[in-house]
């Protein structure tokens, strides 16, 4: 393995076949970001199809809390370090939060709920999870949850 010097350009520094560290890196952000929304899509599939709407956000948060939790280097780097490494990660956080309002909208969301109100609750559980990501010390996945789902619940079922 090749080190870089001081005030060396990392990006030359590549994995096998030459693949840059900047490519590995968003490889890694892409799994983060899949595995999450995964876990979170399978925690409301898993449900009733007629289950009540505050359980299929609570179980699609869990998911999403969840699989931070149970890898906090990975997830930090999706969520809190990724935005540093240019357009391409911006683009996959960008890609990710659009899965989540569609998830949302698709799964949550009341009938009558706008787009807008899908897209704001990705984007504010998105700025959570990285704001507690960048804080030292572990979060605890379930109290968090259910903070995201009371906040959350009212705007996408119109629930006021």
């Amino acid at each position: 393995m090749v080190m870089a010097g001081p005030g060396e350009d990392l990006r030359g520094i590549g994995g096998s076949g030459g693949e840059s560290l900047d490519a590995r890196l968003l490889g890694r952000v892409d799994a983060a970001f899949d595995c999450a929304l995964d876990r979170a899509e399978a925690a409301v599939l898993a449900l009733a199809a007629d289950a009540p709407r505050t359980d299929r956000l609570a179980a699609l948060l869990a998911g999403l809390t969840g699989a931070a939790a149970a890898d906090r280097d990975l997830a930090r780097l999706a969520l809190v370090e990724a935005p540093g490494l240019g357009p391409g990660a911006l683009a996959r956080k960008d890609a990710a939060v659009g899965r989540l309002a569609g998830l949302l909208a698709r799964e949550v969301a009341g009938p009558g709920t706008s787009q807008t109100a899908s897209e704001m609750a990705a984007g504010g559980i998105y700025e959570v999870l990285q704001r507690r990501l960048a804080a030292p010390g572990p979060a605890d996945p379930a109290a968090l949850a259910a903070d995201l789902a009371a906040l959350w619940l009212p705007v996408l079922t119109g629930d006021r």
